[in-house]
């Protein structure tokens, strides 16, 4: 599974999740309206990442539960604009899939 925490410039920051790469690129391309920056149908994992964070403060990509679990327990990881939003939203999708325990 990956975590995907979006921090936004003005909003709270969001946390969602994709099963693997291909999922996560194609969450992105159901999503988005063609414009002429929009990658490509087919393109890659890191196009994709690099166009989400394009308009974003921050975007944290977590390759796995528990790089995503250690990231929640860190302070340093979100200590940026929205940083408590950011690992709240993160530790919410953690206990949701059961990855932490809730307090």
């Amino acid at each position: 599974m990956i975590y995907i925490v979006e921090i936004p410039h003005q909003r709270p920051a969001s946390c969602w999740m994709a099963l693997d790469k291909d999922d996560f690129c194609t969450r992105l391309e159901q999503t988005f309206e063609r414009y002429s920056d929009t990658p490509d149908y087919g393109a890659s994992f890191e196009e994709w990442r690099d166009y989400l964070a394009r308009d974003l403060y921050a975007l944290h990509v977590f390759m796995d539960e528990d790089d995503a679990a250690l990231a929640a327990m860190n302070d340093v990881t979100f200590s940026v604009h929205h940083g408590a939003s950011a690992r709240a939203a993160l530790r919410r999708a953690l206990i949701d899939n059961i990855v932490l325990e809730g307090e």
